[in-house]
């Protein structure tokens, strides 16, 4: 959090300061001892002992004199009120990170501000206020105002008569209310250059420093971050709630499209689903996993479902060889495996593509895979299907007889067929894989054709040794 010269002046009060502020600018964020070699920064306090018992802190041209004889208590003193504000600050950016509710924002805006809180909306509306009943109970009028939500017509006009009541980044400033005894300090508050209305505070004296105005500015930069952070929030439960509702097999209808369009997914686009699922019993990685993935591809949809992730992109928005090489280098980072579905288009099929997504993650912990596609899963899982459920043995003879031929006579004619086979009866690229050369693949291959009936010329032959063949790995 920066400081300003007169946040500083401020807290350095049991001093008697003499100010000397003409510029205030909150820029300030470390301290120290001013020395003849030091290069002068915007960012920095410096302390210089003037006398005896003076004690000068200065910021360009802004600057305070101390009565006290030890620098090093003004510094401390200065250290403390950086600790103080950096760890209101830290504290509250956690928690807005973390999801808290504006009640949870407005409280520590009162603790620091030490004044009422008032919010209202770009209609002048009030929507929300926080801080000392008792304190507000001495303003009837205004009390009155903020129980009806409409700002008072006095705080109107008077905002009303500045052309800046809806400019961004401008200070906060004073609005005093004559007919209700207040006087009130007013901050824009904007997120993503759009409008949200004024924070409106009040102390009981109606008397404010340009520190509390400074206070409230920072205080203002922080929930202008809540507001942000909650309409993205919002529109990410938004976009959730879409594909939640397609795993859970609700309704759809045309209104889906028009949501998704909202964020440049249109009807024909080429949509893929992963699911990702941790190592071990620990789910923890998949926080690490859900920010990473939302880091590198903020184009995607991704979200807790049960205990795994759902990741869902549209192919049109990404390069997929590039993103799947990204992605497998997040989930070994987090020691998670993903499964990816075949490409779609129509929301119809979403539910069965994620249902097939699951299975190719649970097949890819399985077998320590990283990331598997359910192309590449699809015979093997059909295969692990028929074996488990299978009532009968489906060893096929002919291969055990090869398998047999081989242990007796330390020859490789299983492999050598089943590597003839997969590289689709070609000779050469068969010979290659094996290491052996071209006319010894025909020896073999005639060797094979003495000891079982395989004919590989006929379709149904070759189809039916290659499933026998799945089912044996």
């Amino acid at each position: 959090m920066f400081l300003s010269m007169h946040m500083i002046a401020d807290w350095l009060k049991p001093f008697d300061p003499e100010i000397h502020i003409r510029e205030g600018k909150r820029t300030i964020s470390t301290v120290r001892i001013i020395a003849d070699d030091i290069n002068m920064s915007s960012s920095t306090v410096y302390l210089n002992q003037a006398s005896s018992h003076t004690i000068v802190c200065a910021n360009g041209p802004d600057y305070v004199i101390l009565s006290c004889d030890d620098i090093n208590i003004i510094l401390n003193s200065v250290l403390d009120a950086f600790e103080y504000y950096n760890d209101w600050s830290t504290g509250l950016t956690q928690q807005i990170r973390e999801g808290c509710s504006l009640d949870t924002v407005l409280s520590a805006g009162a603790e620091l501000l030490d004044r009422y809180l008032v919010l209202a909306d770009p209609t002048f509306l009030i929507y929300y206020s926080y801080g000392d009943a008792e304190l507000l109970d001495r303003f009837p009028a205004y009390k009155k105002a903020i129980e009806e939500t409409m700002l008072p017509l006095d705080i109107l006009l008077t905002i009303n008569q500045s052309k800046h009541i809806r400019t961004p980044d401008i200070p906060s400033y004073e609005v005093p209310v004559d007919s209700m005894q207040i006087n009130t300090i007013v901050t824009n508050l904007f997120s993503f250059t759009k409008h949200n209305g004024w924070l409106i505070t009040h102390n009981e004296r109606g008397l404010y420093s340009a520190n509390d105005k400074d206070l409230q500015d920072a205080f203002s930069e922080l929930l202008q971050t809540w507001m942000s952070y909650n309409e993205q929030s919002r529109e990410k439960r938004d976009r959730e709630s879409i594909f939640r509702d397609l795993i859970d097999q609700k309704p759809i209808d045309d209104h889906a499209y028009s949501r998704l369009e909202v964020f440049h997914w249109h009807r024909n686009d080429e949509i893929q689903i992963y699911v990702v699922l941790p190592r071990n019993a620990d789910s923890s990685p998949l926080y690490a996993i859900h920010r990473a993935i939302e880091h590198f591809n903020p184009l995607g949809f991704v979200f807790l479902y049960e205990d795994h992730l759902v990741y869902i992109v549209n192919n049109k928005l990404l390069n997929a060889t590039d993103h799947d090489l990204k992605l497998e280098q997040i989930l070994t980072s987090g020691n998670c495996v993903g499964g990816k579905s075949a490409h779609f288009t129509d929301l119809e099929y979403f539910h069965d593509q994620y249902e097939a997504a699951k299975t190719t993650a649970q097949y890819a912990l399985q077998n320590n895979y990283i990331l598997a596609n359910i192309q590449q899963i699809s015979l093997p899982y059909f295969s692990f299907l028929i074996k488990k459920n299978s009532m009968i043995p489906l060893d096929h003879p002919d291969l055990e007889t090869l398998k047999k031929y081989d242990h007796a006579h330390q020859t490789e004619l299983y492999l050598t067929l089943r590597t003839f086979l997969r590289n689709q009866l070609n000779y050469t690229k068969t010979a290659a894989d094996l290491f052996i050369h071209r006319s010894t693949l025909l020896y073999r291959l005639d060797r094979i054709k003495e000891l079982i009936p395989v004919e590989l010329d006929d379709y149904e032959n070759i189809l039916q040794l290659e499933i026998a063949y799945l089912l044996n790995d």
